[in-house]
């Protein structure tokens, strides 16, 4: 079970997911899911059709679990969110995470201590 489904409890034997937050504006999606999970990658392939998108490669699976982490470009300093475009960013991705069976997800803000 990865860490962000332990911490969770949304988790199935494919699939924990969250949104995590180092800062009150910018929220990203972390996905870790069974590699080959259809509904999964059918999930991100939703989820970059509508902007989002990594910005950087995702780490190679471990035991067959692949994490990967999602995010959406924003107009304030270094690519960050507005509050507007928090707002928007946010009810588009639960809009589309609903769609796919999830609600509730919660957000997990990032201390300097997880960042390192």
């Amino acid at each position: 079970m990865s860490e962000i489904a332990e911490l969770h409890e949304l988790y199935t034997p494919e699939t924990g997911l969250c949104f995590q937050s180092k800062d009150r504006g910018t929220n990203w999606i972390s996905i870790s899911y069974e590699v080959g999970d259809e509904a999964t990658e059918a999930l991100i392939a939703d989820l970059k059709a509508a902007g989002w998108g990594s910005q950087f490669r995702d780490a190679p699976p471990i035991q067959n679990i692949a994490e990967t982490n999602l995010t959406k470009a924003g107009s304030g300093l270094f690519g960050g969110w507005t509050e507007e475009e928090k707002k928007q960013n946010m009810k588009e991705a639960r809009a589309i995470l609903r769609r796919h069976g999830y609600s509730g997800v919660p957000v997990q803000r990032l201390s300097w201590q997880d960042l390192i």
